[in-house]
């Protein structure tokens, strides 16, 4: 490695080092894994190949029927992650609630739960 960058620090291209290197210590090959012979299992082979197919009806089946909203979601590259996630939370925040009897400790649960709450407007909720 210390003649490597001694070279580069020089100015040398890889063009003009690599021919020593391969002189010193041989041409790089990978492995491939090809080396040991591969029996062709036909009846499992065509098993595989009808199992495709049927998914492949299937897919193109489940595509066709939400092709449009593929296509929006690829034009407007908006999903419903957000919305999914604000009912997540309100069904955790549901969970913890859990007994409250009036709605607005409830509610300052929630807000405090949701997090950054807007202080203003928790300072003007009266908690009973």
């Amino acid at each position: 490695m210390p003649p490597s960058i001694a070279a580069a620090k020089a100015g040398v291209t890889t063009g003009e080092w690599g021919p020593g290197l391969r002189e010193v210590f041989g041409e790089y090959r990978a492995p491939t894994g090809i080396g040991a012979e591969h029996s062709v299992d036909t009846e499992r082979l065509k098993q595989v190949r009808e199992l495709v197919e049927q998914v492949s009806g299937k897919l193109g089946r489940t595509l066709n029927k939400w092709s449009d909203k593929i296509c929006n979601y690829h034009i407007a590259r908006v999903n419903n992650g957000p919305t999914e996630a604000l009912n997540n939370l309100i069904k955790r925040i549901k969970r913890i609630g859990f007994g409250f009897r009036n709605f607005g400790n409830y509610r300052v649960r929630a807000l405090l739960y949701a997090g950054k709450p807007n202080w203003r407007v928790l300072g003007s909720i009266v908690v009973q």
